[in-house]
């Protein structure tokens, strides 16, 4: 048991299982090994509050002001996306794309370069997202604080999928 930050902290696995990023309210995104010793740490300038983890120990990160932010090993932070309000959820999907999802009710998709892919809205503000396989094609699920799950198809339309009673 560490203590790694002030405030809150979230958790990222990093992928192959080379460890994890954690980041918090502090501002402050570490590395860690799979062993747990801190590798690297980056001070931003915002609260952290929602990270993925993307290739080539790049992390995403989601923010209190609302940026979506990608940060690599030395390389200055860059955003890709915003949203009007806290960004409570990330989730890398395939072919690319990062999902985002914050307080201001709304689902959006992004390619790593920025572009905005599409966006899916909720009543209240989106707390999680899921990635599902289905043989149609992967499926992205989110949660929202208006109590309801929607399950989005990533290809073709922007109607949920409705779930059964």
């Amino acid at each position: 048991r560490q203590q790694a930050h002030a405030g809150w902290v979230c958790l990222a696995l990093r992928r192959g299982g080379a460890g994890w990023f954690s980041g918090a309210l502090d501002g402050t995104l570490r590395r860690w090994s799979a062993r747990g010793e801190a590798e690297g740490s980056r001070e931003l300038v915002a609260p952290i509050q929602a990270l993925a983890s993307l290739s080539g120990d790049r992390a995403a990160v989601g923010t209190a002001e609302g940026e979506v932010l990608i940060v690599a090993p030395g390389v200055t932070p860059w955003a890709i996306g915003r949203h009007q309000g806290a960004v409570r959820a990330l989730l890398a999907l395939p072919g690319g794309l990062l999902a985002s999802a914050g307080e201001d009710d709304w689902v959006r998709l992004w390619s790593l370069s920025g572009a905005p892919a599409r966006a899916f809205p909720h009543e209240d503000f989106v707390t999680s997202l899921a990635l599902l396989r289905s043989p149609s094609g992967p499926l992205l699920a989110s949660g929202s604080y208006d109590q309801t799950v929607s399950i989005w198809p990533l290809a073709g339309a922007a109607e949920p999928i409705s779930l059964p009673e």
